[in-house]
């Protein structure tokens, strides 16, 4: 699940850009977690809309970190 709060970003061409961009990080980061079945919610709590290749990293980094804890 990937949500982005409204509160933060009014306009919803914007938080379904956020959207987009997290759910392409998940695809391209997936591997990482394994073969493992995980609920996963993502929650967008940044203030302002940031590059892709930054939602990639820490998208990435959220993932490893999963991994190491299961």
């Amino acid at each position: 699940m990937f949500s982005v709060p409204k509160k933060r970003f009014k306009s919803a061409v914007t938080r379904n850009r956020i959207k987009r961009q997290m759910r392409e990080a998940y695809r391209l980061n997936k591997h990482r977690v394994g073969a493992k079945a995980y609920n996963i919610a993502l929650i967008y709590t940044a203030d302002k809309q940031l590059p892709s290749s930054i939602i990639h990293k820490r998208v990435g980094k959220l993932l490893d970190k999963l991994n190491t804890l299961a």
